[in-house]
């Protein structure tokens, strides 16, 4: 390792002096960083307003679960345990994620949130500049305001909806009426 004396004049006319060490490189390779929690966690995709909508109401032969809520939102949050038991104990039942985060926080930021928790459950992000605005156009119902919940029977017909956070009883309920 060698150290540099390093002089610079900065444009107001006064100068300052800065260490620098400069490491030579070694014989043997650095070893492998472990994966972080961003890379081992579960893909989340993007999906456009016009697409999500597609997929929320087409006709699948199963009960469909859909949350929407945001990395920022305490109220959903607390809710996730509860589809995460859902998807547990119903497997036939998808339990989908739909994130609401600014598309500037990226999919790696919302898998790592999830990962982080334990919740390894399907998730998409609307790829939207302004995720609440879209949602008007993805569920004419939209409050303006998350969680929201979607149940949608095997019809791809809208069984029932909670503007609220749901309780692992209300998702249960809903699941066996939509059946």
């Amino acid at each position: 390792m060698h150290t540099l004396l390093v002089l610079s004049m900065l444009a107001c006319g006064t100068s300052t002096t800065e260490t620098v060490q400069i490491v030579e490189p070694s014989e043997e390779p650095a070893p492998a960083a472990e994966p972080t929690a961003l890379e081992e966690a579960p893909a989340v995709a993007k999906v456009a307003p016009d697409a999500l909508r597609e997929v929320l109401f087409k006709s699948s032969g199963h009960v469909r679960v859909f949350n929407f809520w945001a990395t920022w939102c305490q109220p959903c949050i607390a809710e996730l345990p509860h589809l995460a038991r859902l998807q547990a104990e119903y497997p036939e039942v998808e339990v989908v994620l739909v994130s609401l985060d600014h598309r500037s926080i990226g999919t790696p930021r919302v898998s790592g949130f999830l990962k982080s928790r334990g919740l390894p459950l399907a998730s998409l992000m609307l790829d939207a500049e302004d995720p609440a605005a879209a949602m008007g156009e993805v569920y004419g119902d939209f409050p303006g305001a998350i969680p929201v919940t979607l149940v949608v029977d095997g019809d791809g017909d809208l069984s029932k909806a909670f503007h609220r956070a749901v309780t692992y009883a209300d998702l249960e309920t809903a699941v066996g009426e939509a059946r």
